[in-house]
C-alpha cells in the first residue's frame, strides 16, 4: 500500500481505512496457480469501545507498518466519584 493512496480518518467511535492495493505485475513466462494477496481498493470500519480526542491522533506508517494512536476523550473517561456518609 502506498502511503499517498492511504485515507484514515476518525468520527466519534468509528475508526475508518480506505486505500487501493496494487498487486504484483504478472510475467508471461510464469503461471500462477494461487494468489495469497487481494489488490484493488479496500475500505474498513472499525467501532471502538470509546470516543476519540481525534484532534490527539497520531500514525505512522513505517516499513509497511501502520500504528495508529487514540487517546480516549476526556468525556469518556471513568471518574470516580466520592460517596458521603
Amino acid at each position: 500500500v502506498n502511503l499517498d493512496e492511504l485515507d484514515l480518518s476518525v468520527v466519534n467511535d468509528t475508526l475508518t481505512l480506505k486505500g487501493v492495493r496494487y498487486g504484483d505485475e504478472a510475467n508471461d513466462d510464469r503461471q500462477c496457480l494461487r494468489r495469497e494477496r487481494l489488490r484493488g481498493e479496500f475500505a474498513r470500519a472499525l467501532t471502538l469501545p470509546f470516543k476519540v480526542e481525534s484532534g490527539a491522533v497520531k500514525a505512522q506508517f513505517d516499513k509497511g507498518v501502520l500504528t495508529v494512536e487514540l487517546p480516549r476523550a476526556e468525556s469518556d473517561k471513568p471518574r470516580k466519584i466520592v460517596v458521603k456518609s
